[in-house]
């Protein structure tokens, strides 16, 4: 019987064994298959799974909703499904069924990807779209370590949501290009009295290093 938190089309996603930050870009529970699909620096990789292989080799960042879904992201999960299927169909028919995410059974892309314009780099709505994912993971990675380099007593967060990000706003003004500043109000800090007051925390993401510069407290 397949689960009902069936990984969706769309579901951001991270490898286990080295942290590679992913997308689910096909799905179909009915047969118990999903493809996962990454950037390189060589172009893109993809690797079909069923959802047993899956929960052993990946781990979920953000559940897929459907008004994240813009108009390009739902073109290219439309192609990833197409091909998904192309694929089983020709499989089985010679009586072989994909190869497990363990395996190295991946298919890298042809065509180098497209580097993002002078334009695009400083656009936050662009960045926003292509990089939201790899920018809310790197910045839950360390803002932890952050708080406690500032905080005098402790510190706590929000009761978050499930699989709900830390930081789900962004400046939209871009200074520098392709940094991305993230904006967090979901952190607080104890005083001396024991009580805890919200802070606002920053994250500078630089989208095309796909690393985090710097945390900040307003």
């Amino acid at each position: 019987m397949v689960s009902a938190n069936f990984p969706r089309k769309g579901t951001h996603v991270r490898r286990k064994a080295d942290g590679m930050i992913g997308e689910v870009y096909a799905s179909d529970p009915s047969k118990d298959v999903l493809t996962v699909r990454w950037r390189t620096a060589t172009g893109f990789l993809t690797q079909v799974c069923t959802s047993e292989h899956f929960a052993r080799d990946w781990e979920i960042t953000s559940m897929a909703t459907p008004e994240k879904l813009d108009a390009f992201s739902k073109n290219l999960v439309a192609i990833a499904k197409a091909l998904l299927m192309v694929v089983i169909g020709l499989l089985g028919m010679a009586f072989f069924w994909p190869k497990s995410c363990g395996s190295e059974s991946t298919k890298q892309a042809t065509t180098e990807p497209q580097k993002p314009t002078e334009d695009q780099l400083l656009d936050s709505k662009y960045l926003d779209g292509k990089y939201e994912y790899a920018a809310e993971s790197r910045c839950g990675d360390g803002v932890d370590d952050y708080l406690r380099s500032i905080a005098r007593y402790d510190f706590v967060w929000d009761k978050l949501g499930f699989m709900e990000p830390k930081f789900s706003e962004y400046h939209t003004q871009i200074l520098t290009p392709g940094v991305m500043v993230w904006v967090s109000r979901k952190a607080k800090l104890q005083n001396g009295f024991g009580a805890y007051k919200h802070i606002i925390v920053t994250c500078d993401y630089d989208t095309q290093a796909d690393k985090v510069i710097k945390y900040g407290q307003n």
